[in-house]
């Protein structure tokens, strides 16, 4: 007679943690359809870039927020996983770049920083700035999407609005684990200021973009 089947065995190292429950569940009852590799076109909500003239970087700040409908993320354990248990190390991206002029910044999410939520959602905190531009970094289980970068840390946040020039569409892009998960947003709707005075750019209520940027 055939032995029925049994649940595989959660490793001890992932149960052992405050996120066990969650990963027993996705043991026990499989990934979700999407957990291959998630690849997201979010609405963007609001994008903020700010430059201090006279130049000083330290003072530069970028604040972008956007939200779905159909939020995705991959569950614990799995290359979509940002944290250090994550298939193939974890860790994450956030670049943002304008299609108009080509200024681009790029600043790394190292896996040390990410924290998994009971609610399902990813957190980066780096509050002294000692590994990149971005402070905090917020994927939620309620559809929403935040990110905030300052210049004021040893990384420099090198996006320069330039004098008489728009920026926009400016896209950002968020690789989440090793995978990596995309999530993708271009800012060129609703445009209040749009960088040419050197000091500001704020973009709202921008439709999700058709393709991601590479």
């Amino acid at each position: 007679m055939a032995r029925p089947a049994t649940a595989p065995q959660v490793p001890h190292h992932l149960t052992s943690g405050r996120l066990g429950p969650l990963f027993s569940l996705f043991y026990r009852f499989g990934p979700p359809r999407w957990s291959q590799y998630v690849r997201q076109h979010w609405a963007g909500q609001r994008l903020v870039i700010v430059n201090r003239v006279p130049d000083n970087e330290t003072r530069n700040r970028l604040t972008v927020t956007a939200r779905s409908e159909e939020l995705a993320i991959s569950p614990p354990g799995s290359a979509g996983d940002p944290t250090c248990e994550g298939a193939g190390g974890g860790g994450g991206r956030l670049t943002v770049t304008s299609l108009t002029t080509g200024e681009s910044h790029t600043t790394d999410l190292p896996c040390r920083n990410w924290t998994g939520r009971k609610t399902g959602s990813w957190r980066y905190n780096d509050r002294v700035l000692a590994d990149g531009t971005c402070q905090r970094v917020e994927i939620r289980s309620t559809r929403t999407l935040k990110a905030v970068c300052v210049g004021r840390g040893p990384s420099v946040l090198g996006f320069d609005l330039r004098e008489g020039q728009a920026q926009h569409p400016i896209d950002v892009k968020l690789e989440v684990g090793a995978g990596p998960d995309r999530y993708c947003m271009r800012f060129g709707g609703e445009v209040k200021l749009d960088g040419a005075n050197g000091k500001k750019f704020l973009a709202r209520d921008s439709a999700a973009p058709s393709a991601c940027l590479p």
